[in-house]
């Protein structure tokens, strides 16, 4: 007598879904499923195309480097290729005597204005014709350029304080002095109700909770006729 065994099917294991960890409010921690990390670009030093030898005498301190430079252009960029050998991760000053005595910074860039107290270099340089002026920081450049522009500083009719940028001074004016009804231009349609607002939607809320009656005179746009 045969007997007919049939091979027996593996049941497939469903795999649990892996939920996310969350905090107490309820918040998932951490980078989402799938997810992953993009790493930042190391920075790069774009090297000038010619060196000029302007006869100053500069060394590279770099953790004892001692390289002498008579360009100052070759040292700026010779030290900077110290930094970029770190990369993004670079949050300590190496500098020989640093007074900050390896102290780490917040972010990169820091170390990259830092650095500029040992190197001197002033790589911001004042585009006014015939000024030579250069300076560490942007910042610094911004405020001397105010000095070649006396002639353009836009004044507040009201308070009289100084702009650089005309639309920065009638922003200025609309914001701290314009008048309540100015700012506030859509009035209630109600004869008993003085209130302003900003904007339609606010009064519609406004007639909504106080004058329900008047929503079709809103619909109807009559508060343009309000309108200064």
């Amino acid at each position: 007598m045969e007997i007919n065994e049939t091979p027996r099917v593996a049941k497939k294991s469903k795999k649990k879904k892996s939920r996310p960890r969350l905090s107490a409010s309820g918040k998932p921690i951490g980078r989402p499923l799938g997810s992953f990390k993009v790493p930042q670009a190391e920075p790069s030093v774009k090297r000038r195309t010619s060196y000029v030898d302007d006869g100053v005498h500069n060394i590279c301190l770099w953790k004892g480097c001692a390289t002498e430079f008579t360009s100052s252009d070759l040292f700026y960029d010779h030290v900077k290729t110290h930094m970029a050998e770190y990369g993004h991760r670079l949050r300590v000053c190496h500098w020989d005597d640093c007074i900050r005595e390896q102290r780490p910074f917040d972010a990169f860039y820091k170390v990259q204005v830092h650095i500029r107290t040992h190197t001197k270099e002033t790589p911001f340089h004042c585009k006014a014709p015939g000024c030579l002026k250069s300076y560490k920081r942007l910042e610094n450049l911004r405020a001397h350029a105010l000095t070649h522009r006396e002639l353009e500083h836009f004044t507040c009719s009201v308070c009289q304080k100084l702009f650089a940028d005309r639309e920065d001074c009638e922003n200025h004016e609309k914001k701290q002095h314009a008048s309540k009804n100015s700012r506030n231009p859509y009035l209630c349609l109600s004869s008993q109700c003085v209130k302003r607002y900003a904007d339609p939607s606010a009064l519609k809320k406004h007639l909504k909770n106080n004058h329900p009656q008047l929503l079709p005179a809103y619909e109807a746009r009559e508060y343009r006729q309000h309108l200064p």
